[in-house]
C-alpha cells in the first residue's frame, strides 16, 4: 500500500514540487516489480544453500551407507524417520505410555516480550517525551494486528471460483491476496489524500490524535493488509505451474493497474472535494 500510494500521489501531482511525473511512476512500478521478483529468487536460492549446508552431513552419511549396501549385494536396511531437534518431548511417569514428540512453543516468548518491550517504549515517548511520533507508533502497534488477521481472512478466497454479477471468475488468480492489495492501496490512499490535505502544512511536533490515527491506519492497518511478497511469490508460482503462458503477467500487471486507478481515484477526489 505504501508503494502504491506513492506512486500514485506522484502521479497526482498535487502535493509534490515537480507536479505529476507519469513516466517516474511507470519506471517505479516496473523497478519495483523486477527488483521483488529478483528478491524473492535470490532469497529462495538462499533457503536452498542453507538448507543444503545444514543437512550436507546426512546426505554424505545416507550416500556413503547405500553405496556399502551396493557393494556388498546386500539389500537397503529400513531406516527409522529422524526426529528433528526442535521438538520437545512429553516426559511422563509411565513407562508404559510411548513418548510422542509435541511441538514447542518457547520461540514464541522472545517475540511477545520484544513487542510488549516496544509498547511500552512507545508509551513513554508518548506520554512522558510528549513525542507526536510514538502516539502515532503507540496506535499503529494495536491497529497492525487488525490488517493482518484481515489479510489471513481473505486469503480463503485464493484459488476459489467465484462469479461477479454473470462473469465466472478464473480459479488460477489468487483472488485473496488480490482483494487484499486493491483494499489496503485504497485505503491507504485515501488516508494519503486526507493528511496531504489537511496536515501537509501543520507543525510536525504538534501532538494530535487525529494525525497520529492517520498515520496508524495508513502505515498499520493498511500496510499490514496489503502484501507485494505474497503477491510476488504467487507471480513466481504461477509462472511454475503455467510455463510458457501470460497468466503470472496478467496477475501482476493487473494488480499494480487496479491498485494504481482505485487509488488515484480516491487520493485525486480526496484531496479536490470542496476545495476551491
Amino acid at each position: 500500500a505504501s508503494w502504491n500510494t506513492q506512486m500514485v500521489a506522484m502521479l497526482d501531482g498535487t502535493y509534490c514540487e515537480l507536479g505529476s511525473q507519469v513516466v517516474t511512476v511507470l519506471f517505479g512500478y516496473v523497478i519495483g516489480l523486477m527488483g521483488a521478483t529478483c528478491g524473492f529468487h535470490f532469497g529462495r536460492q538462499c533457503g536452498l544453500w542453507m538448507y543444503n549446508l545444514r543437512h550436507s552431513e546426512e546426505g554424505n552419511r545416507d550416500t556413503i551407507t547405500t553405496v556399502e549396501d551396493e557393494m556388498e549385494g546386500a539389500m537397503p536396511l529400513y531406516r527409522e524417520p529422524r526426529t528433528h531437534s526442535h521438538y520437545g518431548i512429553e516426559l511422563v511417569d509411565d513407562d508404559e505410555v510411548k513418548l510422542k514428540p509435541v511441538p514447542s512453543h518457547l520461540h514464541k516468548i522472545p517475540l511477545f516480550l520484544a513487542a510488549i518491550a516496544l509498547l511500552v517504549g512507545f508509551l513513554i515517548g508518548d506520554i512522558v517525551q510528549g513525542i507526536q511520533f510514538y502516539r502515532g507508533m503507540t496506535l499503529l502497534w494495536c491497529l497492525s494486528p487488525i490488517g493482518s488477521l484481515l489479510r489471513w481472512r481473505l486469503s480463503g478466497l485464493n484459488t476459489k471460483e467465484g462469479k461477479l454479477w454473470c462473469i465466472t471468475l478464473p480459479a488460477w488468480v489468487p483472488w485473496g491476496t488480490f482483494c487484499a492489495n486493491v483494499l489496503g492501496s485504497t485505503i491507504g490512499a485515501c488516508l494519503t489524500g486526507l493528511n496531504d490535505r489537511y496536515f501537509s502544512e501543520a507543525d510536525p511536533m504538534e501532538r494530535n490524535w487525529v494525525r497520529g490515527l492517520i498515520f496508524a491506519l495508513n502505515i498499520g492497518f493498511s500496510g499490514s493488509l496489503s502484501t507485494v511478497s505474497t503477491m510476488i511469490k504467487e507471480t513466481v508460482i504461477l509462472s511454475e505451474q503455467h510455463p510458457g503462458l501470460a497468466k503470472p503477467h496478467y496477475y501482476a500487471i493487473g494488480s499494480c493497474c487496479c491498485t494504481m486507478f482505485l487509488g488515484l481515484v480516491i487520493y485525486a477526489t480526496t484531496v479536490r472535494i470542496g476545495s476551491t
